[in-house]
């Protein structure tokens, strides 16, 4: 994945990638494969989205990218844990709420 990623970044920043982020096998290439690669395929697709639209002239730091990654990838979504078996109590306490503000509106407690 690191080397598709260095190939990504000399894409969008040409030459300045290879001045500041090295050459694959070499030191700084090497230093960044092993701080990015905790990160998840799709934490690596949001970062360079970002990278894209920011446009950019030269790349990110290290610490820099792994940080737009990880602000830039949306957490999972859950579905909240709904009892279909409770659906028709919650109806049912709607409908006392709704007497009550009957009860309420008649006696002059409550507008409107």
């Amino acid at each position: 994945m690191t080397e598709k990623l260095w190939d990504e970044l000399y894409e969008m920043y040409g030459s300045k990638a290879e001045l500041k982020l090295g050459v694959i096998g070499e030191d700084v290439f090497n230093s960044w494969a092993k701080r990015v690669e905790f990160l998840r395929p799709e934490q690596i697709r949001e970062g360079l989205k970002v990278l894209y639209h920011r446009k950019d002239i030269w790349p990110p730091e290290q610490q820099e990218f792994i940080n737009i990654c990880i602000e830039s990838t949306p957490a999972p979504c859950h579905k909240p844990y709904t009892s279909r078996k409770l659906l028709p109590a919650m109806k049912a306490q709607k409908n006392v709420v709704e007497e009550q503000r009957e009860k309420l509106k008649k006696m002059g407690l409550l507008g409107g």
